[in-house]
């Protein structure tokens, strides 16, 4: 049938755009036996339609690797307002751009954690406090529950700012593209290092209840600046019960950047070596420069004129570096 193979989603980066464009309902998602998310072909309700192997880039045999650096910006960018700051992984640039584009009528599609499920999932925000979840990184891959069909079956002119990891921005990109709704569409993903199987969070959180003694975390940090930017350090929150992570040598974090535990596909993932198919991407600015900096600074890269214009009108919200400017 004309649709992902077994083959594809072995090499799948979990983007889950397949799921969002089915017409049928044909597909689903699961956590596999490794702790990823992949589809799931129901052929009896198939249609053979093509529309998630157009999704998928996995298909694509032209993705394009190259960028004229002319073309580009980049920017070391700190917010200097304390509490976005303080609140964000980094420098505080994704709380501004998402303040900017809800007042200028986006909706903000971005990730949360969901505290009764312990997993990362999509919502969509319309207001500046619903965004609070956003803020801070999520080291796992996000269920985008109907958020994506959602974005994608909106027939209005609503404007989205979508907010995610370089292959979801890809495949969004390249549907938009097809359907002519890239007009309202602000593309924005990350430099990503690979998404972590889900078993070894879930793992990691039932060894923090324990050592807690809660049955459900109030909140979660993923990345707390409590030691400092610098420091990768988990912190959680269970009817005031605080508990903060090991500074070094946490097993979450180990076991990520030794790069055991990541979904097979982020090994050779094209899409995050190309600026191609995104507006803005964001990150950390680590160096030797920032070195002793403890409150962060994030890396902005400006890869389109849609978001050159919009960082140009929150520039004022920031202590800011220009690395390379578009000539």
């Amino acid at each position: 049938m004309n649709n992902i193979t077994d083959k594809t989603v072995k090499n799948c980066t979990s983007c889950q755009l397949c799921f969002a464009v089915c017409p049928t309902e044909a597909i689903r998602i699961e956590l596999d036996k490794d702790g990823f998310y992949v589809p799931v072909v129901d052929d009896n309700m198939c249609i053979s339609c093509g529309l998630c192997k157009e999704s998928c880039y996995k298909y694509d045999e032209k993705i394009i690797m190259t960028y004229d650096e002319q073309s580009i910006s980049i920017y070391a960018v700190q917010s200097i307002d304390k509490k976005i700051l303080n609140s964000s992984t980094s420098g505080g640039v994704a709380s501004h751009i998402a303040i900017e584009c809800l007042k200028q009528g986006y909706k903000v599609i971005g990730v949360a954690y969901d505290n009764d499920r312990d997993i990362a999932i999509n919502k969509i925000a319309t207001n500046e406090k619903e965004i609070e979840s956003f803020k801070g990184s999520k080291y796992m891959q996000s269920y985008t529950e109907k958020v994506f069909k959602v974005l994608l079956k909106d027939q209005t002119d609503q404007k989205y700012v979508v907010f995610g990891t370089s292959c979801q921005i890809y495949a969004i990109k390249k549907y938009a593209e097809r359907t002519n709704q890239n007009g309202r569409l602000l593309l924005i993903d990350i430099f990503c290092h690979g998404c972590p199987s889900l078993n070894l969070w879930t793992k990691y959180v039932k060894y923090i209840k324990q050592k807690m003694n809660v049955d459900k975390f109030d909140g979660v940090e993923f990345r707390s600046k409590i030691h400092g930017w610098h420091e990768f350090s988990h912190y959680f929150i269970s009817d005031n019960i605080k508990f903060k992570s090991k500074k070094i040598n946490d097993p979450f974090f180990t076991f990520f950047f030794d790069n055991n535990v990541l979904c097979k596909a982020c090994y050779d993932c094209k899409s995050r070596s190309t600026l191609e198919y995104t507006d803005i991407r964001l990150g950390d600015f680590w160096g030797a420069e920032y070195a002793l900096n403890t409150e962060g600074v994030s890396a902005v890269v400006l890869s389109s004129d849609r978001g050159k214009g919009l960082f140009d009108n929150i520039k004022n919200k920031f202590i800011l570096k220009s690395i390379l400017s578009k000539k």
